[in-house]
């Protein structure tokens, strides 16, 4: 049963479109009819919210949207998909009350303060602290956000950082930003942190091994460095090394002292790469300023829904429902 304090709560993504109702249940946020369809077989978002709905037994009057992109006003261009839609169409098309648009680490962002640590897996113990949170992920692109909570109120602040520029640590890494910038005209940190991007980085390290290999998908990559193929393995342990110095970046960028939370699809298939990796000294490798990264702890997020909470929290910021 949908009850009247209900919202509809979605994570959009390049790759999946995910669905639950949300509503506040002894002062907690629980969740309900999740659905989970493949983005790319619907030619809008409007379909596939048509579609989760026919699921339902009744509509609710509210939606809060999490969505891969920048959100300019009350319109969305999904980055990695060609799916545009603004909330006003939204309301007059589904006649809902409350929609609300947000990006999709923004959402990440709002849910950091509620996410148990205990269900997740610590890369870096530290003592909790007050201070800003900086969340990431690696998925069909590359997200970031911060939760600035120097101020009286948490404000999120969003960005599209993932489009910089990847920096180069030493010789080798430049060679294959070089490798790289044969294959596409932006070196971004999404081009090579990401699900393409995991495949790019497979066939430069190939390249300067000169190791004759024919592409894998980031899923045949990760699989075949499970099962010890020196080559997937090497550029897994790429991978995680550049995302730990990205980290470390962001996290000095956006004056982290709360702790740095890693979601998306990618990295958790990771952990036990991880736990035989140079992760925390890289992420701390940033010269005078190593000290101000030290206290800093690292998650990485297991526990699935978070966008959802988040999702659902601004809209009880926004509604006081």
């Amino acid at each position: 049963m949908v009850s009247d304090n209900s919202i509809i709560v979605a994570d959009i993504g390049g790759t999946n479109a995910r669905f639950a109702i949300a509503a506040i249940v002894n002062g907690e946020i629980e969740l309900s009819f999740k659905h989970t369809f493949p983005s790319r077989h619907y030619a809008s978002f409007e379909l596939v919210l048509k579609h989760y709905i026919s699921h339902l037994p009744s509509c609710p009057n509210s939606i809060s949207v999490a969505i891969a992109g920048p959100i300019d006003s009350d319109t969305v261009t999904l980055t990695n998909l060609d799916w545009s839609f603004s909330a006003q169409r939204l309301r007059n098309e589904f006649n809902f009350v409350h929609c609300k648009l947000i990006n999709d680490f923004a959402a990440f962002a709002k849910a950091a303060p509620f996410i148990n640590i205990e269900n997740n897996y610590v890369i870096k113990q530290q003592k909790a602290k007050q201070g800003n949170l900086l969340v990431l992920g690696a998925g069909t692109g590359f997200g970031v956000a911060s939760l600035n909570c120097e101020g009286r109120h948490n404000r999120v602040i969003s960005s599209e950082a993932g489009h910089m520029l990847l920096a180069p640590r030493n010789n080798y890494e430049q060679a294959l930003v070089n490798e790289l910038s044969a294959m596409t005209d932006h070196v971004s940190i999404e081009s090579v942190l990401s699900g393409n991007g995991l495949e790019r980085l497979y066939l430069c390290i190939a390249n300067l091994e000169q190791v004759h290999t024919l592409p894998l998908s980031a899923a045949q990559i990760t699989d075949s460095a499970l099962e010890g193929d020196e080559l997937c393995i090497k550029t897994i342990e790429q991978f995680l090394t550049w995302l730990a110095s990205v980290c470390g970046d962001l996290a000095l960028a956006f004056k982290t002292q709360g702790g740095v939370y890693i979601g998306g699809g990618i990295v958790p298939r990771l952990k036990q790469f991880i736990d035989n990796s140079k992760f925390c000294e890289v992420f701390t490798e940033k010269g005078k300023m190593k000290r101000l990264l030290l206290p800093v702890s690292i998650t990485l997020i297991t526990q699935a829904d978070v966008a959802f909470l988040g999702a659902a929290q601004y809209h009880i910021e926004d509604t006081g429902e």
